[in-house]
């Protein structure tokens, strides 16, 4: 449990309703699908059921919520869309309190013009990449992930990006973001080039509330798709059986992506 001072002065700042420590609740933060939370569950690790879960509004519930974390030396796990198979945001220390973010779900901006977007950690790929092709531009590529997952998570977790070869990696699109430090300082970092936000992030205890992006347009995308199109022609196109690949008329869509057995 946490202590009881430093979890009303958590109170006061996010509210009663989004700070908890039910039993119940928390178990529910003490696991996720990986092989090592399964075998710490088994063993009944009390040490990954958190002492509290609380829900912060924005930045600023951020900052204050790790400033008192800081003050009163409790442990601090921050999780996002809850979507992970590495046991990383499991608590490895007695009484700790979970920071979910699932409040941080806005997408704050997107400058069509210079081609931006600023958004807040829950906000996942599925969400950027449908507001972003409203407006004839994309984020640049998909992750080799459900569409759940959150594009700043993402990111951080060892910029793991199945992305368009045109535009590489996922970090390389991020242009700028606003940190908070454990202690409860905040800053913003500008990177020129991946290497310096892969740097910055890797092996540091740092809470990310807000990133900016680059976002592409789309028509460019298919562009490069059809000049970078190495199929055979279709004479030459056979399954294992040695069927032939003839194209599918399918209205709107490009007969070369659609094909049918013959």
């Amino acid at each position: 449990m946490i202590d009881k001072k430093a979890y009303q002065k958590l109170a006061d700042i996010v509210g009663k309703e989004f700070i908890t420590d039910d039993p119940a609740i928390c178990h529910a933060y003490s696991k996720d699908a990986s092989l090592t939370s399964v075998w710490r569950k088994h063993h009944r690790d009390s040490i990954t059921v958190p002492g509290a879960v609380v829900l912060p509004r924005d930045t600023e519930d951020v900052r204050s919520v790790l400033r008192i974390c800081d003050r009163e030396r409790v442990p601090v796990v921050t999780i996002n869309t809850g979507v992970n198979m590495c046991g990383v945001c499991i608590p490895k220390a007695a009484d700790s309190l979970v920071l979910d973010l699932k409040r941080l779900d806005r997408i704050l901006n997107i400058d069509e013009e210079n081609m931006t977007a600023v958004i807040q950690p829950h906000v996942n790929f599925a969400r950027l990449q449908s507001e972003t092709m409203k407006r004839g531009l994309w984020n640049g590529g998909t992750p080799l992930a459900p569409g759940i997952v959150g594009v700043l998570s993402n990111m951080m977790f060892n910029e793991i990006w199945q992305s368009a070869l045109a535009y590489g990696p996922g970090i390389k699109s991020l242009i700028n973001m606003k940190v908070v430090l454990p202690n409860g300082g905040h800053h913003r970092n500008r990177f020129t080039v991946a290497s310096e936000s892969r740097r910055f992030l890797v092996g540091r205890p740092r809470t990310v509330p807000q990133g900016y992006f680059r976002i592409y347009p789309l028509w460019r995308a298919w562009r490069r798709h059809r000049s970078h199109d190495k199929t055979p022609p279709l004479g030459r196109r056979r399954m294992a059986s040695g069927k032939k690949l003839r194209p599918a008329a399918v209205a709107g869509k490009p007969s070369h992506l659609l094909y049918r057995v013959s």
